[in-house]
C-alpha cells in the first residue's frame, strides 16, 4: 500500500520505492508477473514461487555486509564500547562481527563476534570493550527474512591518548 514496485522480468532484482520515506531499495527477486485480487497482491518469480507482496511472504535470504575501514578520530586510538545497528527483521539468524587494525590496509583481527536469532524490532545493540585501535570494520552475515531493513550503525567509543582514557 505504501510502496511502488519497479520490475522487469529480464532483471534478477527489482526496485522498491517506499513512498512515505522516499527511500529506494533493491529486492533480490526477479518478478515475472503480478496479479492483484482483493487485499492481496501476488507476484511470481522465475522459479515459480508465489509471494504476497502486501505481507512480504517469501523465503529467507542470505546477506553478507562489511563496511569499509572506519577511522573514528583521525590519527588517534579509540576503544569501542557499543554498536547499535538500526534495523528491523521479523526473523533472522545473524552473526555480528567487529574487526580492528592499526593500519587501514593492515591485517584485521576479530575483536568481537556475537550471534542473534529471532526478530529485531528497531535496533540490535552490540556491547563490547575493545582494546584501542585506529581502524574498525563492522560485518553482518547470515539469513534474514524478506522484510529486513538496515538503516545505519551508531557507535559509542572512547579516545585513548598515551594509554589513558580521555
Amino acid at each position: 500500500k505504501n510502496e511502488l514496485i519497479l520490475c522487469n522480468n529480464d532483471y534478477p532484482y527489482c526496485w522498491i520505492l517506499h513512498l512515505p520515506s522516499g527511500h529506494l531499495y533493491r529486492w533480490e527477486q526477479s518478478i515475472q508477473s503480478i496479479v492483484g485480487c482483493g487485499d492481496m497482491l501476488l507476484a511470481q518469480n522465475s522459479n515459480r514461487m508465489i509471494y504476497n507482496l502486501n505481507d512480504k511472504i517469501g523465503s529467507s535470504g542470505e546477506i553478507q555486509l562489511i563496511t569499509k575501514p572506519l577511522q573514528l578520530v583521525p590519527d588517534t586510538y579509540t576503544r569501542l564500547r557499543q554498536i547499535v545497528w538500526r534495523m528491523q527483521a521479523s526473523h533472522c539468524s545473524l552473526s555480528a562481527t567487529i574487526l580492528a587494525a592499526h593500519e587501514p590496509d593492515g591485517t584485521y583481527k576479530v575483536i568481537h563476534r556475537s550471534r542473534y536469532d529471532g526478530s529485531i524490532k528497531g535496533h540490535l545493540p552490540v556491547r563490547i570493550l575493545s582494546a584501542p585501535y585506529k581502524y574498525f570494520r563492522l560485518a553482518l552475515s547470515g539469513t534474514v527474512s524478506p522484510d529486513t531493513t538496515i538503516d545505519c550503525a551508531d557507535l559509542t567509543y572512547e579516545i585513548v591518548e598515551n594509554n589513558k582514557l580521555r
